[in-house]
C-alpha cells in the first residue's frame, strides 16, 4: 500500500551512495516480506489468489501463492482451514477424497508445525488443483437456503413426520410413508412441501442449466493453457460425407 511504498522510498533515499544496487534491492524485497500483515490486505489478497488458482486448476500458480504466504510468516493452520473449504466448495462431489485429505492436512499442520508442514500443505494444494471440480452440492445448498428463507413456517409433510405417540398416529402423522429398505425396487415418497415438490435443489451430474458457454473465452483457454489443442469437453461434430 501507500505506506509501504513511502517507507521503501525512504530506505532507498537514506542508503549510502556507495551501496551496491543489487544488495539494496535485496534488502528492499526483504523489507516488503517483513511487512506482510496477517490481518491486512496482503493476507486476504493472497489467500484469495491461492483459492482462485486452485479453483482454476492452475497448480503452479497455487503453489506460488502458498509459498508467498508461508515464507512471509502466515499461519499454516489458516491456510489449511481455507483448503478444507475449497475441498467442499470447489472440488465437492467430483472427488470425495479431497475433504478427508484436507482435514488430515490440517491435523498434520497441528502436529508437525512449520517448517515441515509446508510439505503437507504443498501436497494438499497440488491435489486440490489437479482434482476435477464440482459445485453441485454448494449450489444446491444455496438454492435450498433461499427457499427456506422464503417461508420458514412451511410445515413438514405429514407422511414423513415423526409419530412417537398413538394420538399422533391417529392424526395421520407418518401415514403413507414407505420405508425404502423394505422394497426390492424404488418407491415414491413425498419428501418436500407441496410448493417445492417440483423443485430440484440438487441438480443431476452434468446439468448445465445457468452455465455460460463463451466460445471466445474457451478458445483463449485452449491457446493459453492447453497448448492450442481443443478442449476434451467440446461437443463432437459429426463429419458429413
Amino acid at each position: 500500500d501507500a505506506r509501504t511504498a513511502l517507507s521503501l522510498l525512504e530506505l532507498a533515499i537514506s542508503a549510502p551512495p556507495s551501496t551496491n544496487e543489487e544488495n539494496l534491492m535485496k534488502n528492499l524485497r526483504k523489507s516488503v516480506i517483513a511487512r506482510y500483515d496477517r490481518t491486512g490486505d496482503d493476507h486476504y489478497d493472497m489467500i484469495s489468489a491461492l483459492h482462485k488458482s486452485v479453483r482454476g486448476s492452475d497448480g503452479s500458480a497455487a503453489m506460488y501463492w502458498l509459498a508467498r504466504m508461508l515464507t512471509a510468516g502466515e499461519d499454516p493452520l489458516y491456510v489449511a482451514r481455507r483448503c478444507i473449504v475449497m475441498a467442499s466448495e470447489d472440488i465437492g462431489l467430483a472427488n470425495d477424497r479431497a475433504l478427508p485429505l484436507a482435514v488430515a492436512t490440517y491435523q498434520a499442520c497441528q502436529i508437525i508445525g512449520m517448517p515441515e508442514c509446508r510439505i503437507n500443505l504443498a501436497h494438499l494444494v497440488a491435489y486440490l488443483s489437479e482434482s476435477p471440480k464440482s459445485t453441485r452440492s454448494y449450489e444446491a445448498y444455496d438454492r435450498a437456503e433461499e427457499a427456506a428463507k422464503e417461508d420458514p413456517a412451511v410445515p413438514v409433510p405429514l407422511n414423513i413426520c415423526n409419530a412417537p405417540t398413538g394420538l399422533m398416529k391417529e392424526l395421520g402423522y407418518g401415514r403413507g410413508y414407505l420405508y425404502n429398505p423394505s422394497y426390492a425396487h424404488p418407491v415414491h415418497n413425498d419428501f418436500l412441501p407441496l410448493q417445492y415438490k417440483q423443485q430440484r435443489f440438487l441438480r443431476p451430474e452434468g446439468d448445465l442449466e445457468g452455465k455460460v458457454w463463451d466460445e471466445d473465452l474457451l478458445k483463449q483457454w485452449e491457446y493459453m493453457d492447453n497448448d492450442g489443442k481443443d478442449w476434451a469437453g467440446r461437443p463432437k461434430v459429426e463429419k458429413t460425407e
